[in-house]
């Protein structure tokens, strides 16, 4: 029963990290939907045929069979180190039940599970003060270890839907409707800044707020407003900062005046002034 329930606990876990990848894989393609509908995607059909003898066609298969070894490993080498984590946390938690406690191996990894999974039945608990002291650095280290497997794999689900959907957009073509909303100038040329700015938009890379505000900032930088940053500007904005600073203390300087000598007006028409001055 005790392993039923750990099989249980982890394919829940599983479960649950699909759940929040098929979430993230809806938010995208409700974005790709958006992209669709917007630019009324034309296929791209592009046949290529190349014309090999026996032993390049040997070779090209020798090196797809590389390619294909080489991109299992990389997808699958962001998951294989959480899990490692996941099992080492595991061992930890049993060997240490199994010693402090006494327990079984089964009743010491059936704990380990359910505290990890922060599931706690309660039908195991320590009961040293021992067990209870390494619990408090335990239990939240193996939490934080089975959340970042579950976010592990709710991130290759994303990320998987959003290689799909870059690929999906790079290979459409670009219509007459995509120029003209790239050109945001409407100078009826579209410029590589342009195009570049659609296309991030486009995948969702960069939003509008950040855009806007990088834009704000270059034209913060081109002091002379000549579309371009060269060590010129770089000295006007210096040499401007320089004045503001002289004009900030003149003006404080200014004030400070304009004060004291409030002060001793106010001053002269008191009472006691008023008496000194006839004295």
């Amino acid at each position: 029963m005790k392993v039923f329930t750990m099989l249980y606990a982890a394919c829940g876990v599983c479960m649950t990290g699909m759940l929040l990848g098929v979430v993230g894989q809806a938010y995208i393609s409700y974005q790709m939907n958006k992209w669709e509908k917007r630019n009324g995607e034309i296929a791209s059909e592009m046949i290529h045929e190349l014309a090999h003898d026996d032993t390049s066609t040997e070779m090209d298969a020798l090196c797809d069979d590389n390619e294909i070894v080489h991109e299992w490993l990389l997808n699958n080498s962001t998951l294989f180190a959480p899990l490692c984590r996941v099992f080492l946390i595991m061992m930890t938690g049993t060997v240490a039940m199994m010693t402090l406690e006494g327990w079984t191996p089964i009743e010491s990894l059936y704990w380990t599970f359910q505290t990890a999974l922060t599931i706690g039945y309660g039908d195991f608990r320590p009961v040293s003060d021992r067990t209870r002291w390494l619990c408090i650095v335990f239990i939240p280290l193996s939490v934080a270890v089975v959340t970042e497997v579950v976010a592990t794999i709710a991130h290759r689900f994303i990320d998987r839907q959003l290689k799909q959907a870059q690929t999906q957009l790079f290979d459409s073509r670009i219509t007459v409707d995509d120029l003209k909303k790239m050109d945001t100038d409407k100078d009826g040329d579209v410029t590589e800044l342009e195009f570049i700015e659609y296309m991030l938009k486009t995948m969702g890379k960069v939003d509008e707020e950040l855009w806007d505000k990088l834009r704000k900032m270059f034209r913060e930088l081109d002091v002379d407003k000549d579309g371009t940053l060269m060590q010129r500007d770089l000295e006007l904005l210096a040499r401007r900062e320089r004045c503001a600073g002289r004009t900030f203390k003149v003006l404080e300087l200014s004030s400070y005046k304009r004060r004291v000598m409030g002060m001793a007006r106010e001053k002269s028409l008191s009472p006691i002034g008023l008496s000194k001055s006839i004295g």
